[in-house]
């Protein structure tokens, strides 16, 4: 490679991290612009919410958009002090419920992700 094509290589790399760290701080800004309006419209929630309850709403049609009342289930998430109540209980045997939650723990799927991180 010659000293002209590893000066360009720099210089490219030198844009691209000036980029990076540029587009970095715009979506910093707007995560936290995001944030606010997320914790005005957590503030909301519970008034629409109360309103369309008690009067029986369902759906909402505004010409700025819809909403609709809705109740959702879902399951908490499995902590492993809840795994090992749960397998405690069925079991009723300490040394099998604490072989049971080591094997499911040690043999987790592990998950590797390659990702830039801004740091000061």
């Amino acid at each position: 490679m010659s000293d002209e094509q590893k000066k360009q290589d720099i210089d490219e790399f030198k844009h691209n991290v000036k980029t990076w760290l540029h587009l970095d701080d715009k979506i910093s800004d707007l995560q936290q612009k995001i944030k606010a309006y997320k914790n005005q419209q957590k503030e909301l929630n519970p008034l629409i919410i109360h309103f369309m309850n008690k009067r029986d709403i369902q759906e909402v049609n505004s010409n700025e958009g819809n909403i609709r009342f809705n109740v959702a289930k879902t399951r908490a998430s499995l902590s492993n002090k809840k795994l090992q109540s749960s397998i405690s209980s069925y079991f009723n045997n300490d040394d099998q419920t604490q072989n049971l939650i080591e094997h499911i723990m040690n043999n987790r799927e592990i998950k590797e992700t390659v990702k830039l991180k801004r740091f000061e």
